[in-house]
């Protein structure tokens, strides 16, 4: 009978998710260096300890590199954000157009929540952020939320300037098809 139940054993395959930053330092006169390399589901987190270890270590200014980094988990640019800006601040905005055409667009704005663990001991020290060409996506994001919100200045090249959310659909013949399916915008509207 083919209704009958049949056992199937399945393997589960697990994946580590990778460290999101690479060298995290302080030098002699006080500055904290973190690479920030992506912006995966550990970012807010590690960036968090790492520049709670550095203030520790004698950091009272950082320096936070994202040259080469193209990006990666839109959620956790926001919550790395939160690190660094007051609680309620705008992050970015997405638009995304309606069917309804022109000047109905549907607007959504982020904002920084309060992160469960604070990365200063004290108020948010002096920042700099270090940006290249390869700086692209969630990268972007961040960047914008800590400039437009006077918790950063920018350093360095102008990014690849993406500012687009695109979705990937499957097609039958293992091939895919990248859509635009919405715009981002940093606090100011940029």
């Amino acid at each position: 009978d083919d209704a009958a139940p049949r056992m199937i054993t399945l393997a589960r395959a697990t994946r580590e998710v990778a460290d999101p930053l690479g060298r995290v330092d302080v030098s002699g006169d006080g500055v904290g260096y973190v690479r920030l390399k992506e912006f995966n589901a550990r970012t807010a987190d590690r960036l968090a300890e790492a520049l709670s270890d550095l203030e520790t270590r004698g950091a009272s200014r950082y320096v936070l590199d994202l040259r080469g980094n193209p990006g990666g988990a839109f959620q956790e640019a926001v919550s790395a954000a939160a690190l660094f800006v007051k609680d309620g601040a705008p992050v970015v905005t997405v638009v995304e157009r309606t069917s309804a055409g022109e000047g109905s667009d549907r607007r959504e704005t982020f904002r920084a929540k309060a992160p469960p663990r604070a990365a200063f001991a004290s108020a948010v020290p002096p920042v700099e952020l270090w940006m290249d060409r390869g700086s692209a996506s969630a990268s972007e994001i961040f960047a914008g939320a800590m400039r437009d919100n006077c918790a950063a200045v920018v350093a360095g090249e102008t990014s690849y300037g993406k500012g687009k959310i695109q979705a990937v659909f499957g097609l039958g013949d293992d091939s895919g098809l990248v859509v635009t399916v919405a715009l981002y915008l940093t606090p100011r509207g940029t």
